[in-house]
């Protein structure tokens, strides 16, 4: 979990909030750190949809 040394003006919702996210943040760079070791050349596409395909190859989406 990410050190936050200066969180006296929060409260303790938003210290748990904090938390829960650092952990959440934590566990997403552990999992592409695993995923980069497991992929050398660098092979792996990130992408959350097919927008940004789609734009570049101008073709429509498919149904």
């Amino acid at each position: 979990m990410t050190d936050h040394t200066d969180d006296s003006g929060l409260t303790p919702g938003e210290r748990a909030m904090y938390a829960a996210l650092d952990e959440a943040l934590d566990e997403q760079q552990a999992a592409l750190e695993r995923l980069a070791h497991d992929d050398p050349i660098g092979a792996v596409v990130f992408g959350d949809n097919d927008d940004w395909v789609d734009k570049r190859l101008g073709r429509a989406a498919p149904e």
